[in-house]
């Protein structure tokens, strides 16, 4: 039996999906092919549109959006 995922939020229609941070003990895990992978699994949800990972890091550089890796947006 397959589970039946569906998004739970119906005004959040469209999301977006950064670069996650490797925060983890493996220096090799890459930030930015979890995201691809996530977004990809998150896009095969009904209720989503995903805003592919490219797009939105360079409206991230556009508007000078640095996250630094713990406490969220870098001032």
């Amino acid at each position: 039996r397959q589970p039946t995922f569906f998004n739970p939020f119906p005004q959040l229609t469209k999301i977006a999906v950064v670069p996650f941070f490797n925060l983890s003990a493996e220096p090799s895990a890459d930030g930015r092919q979890f995201a691809l992978a996530y977004a990809a699994e998150l896009q095969m949800v009904p209720g989503f549109e995903v805003v592919p990972v490219g797009v939105t890091e360079a409206k991230m550089q556009e508007y000078r959006i640095v996250f630094n890796g713990k406490n969220g947006p870098a001032e």
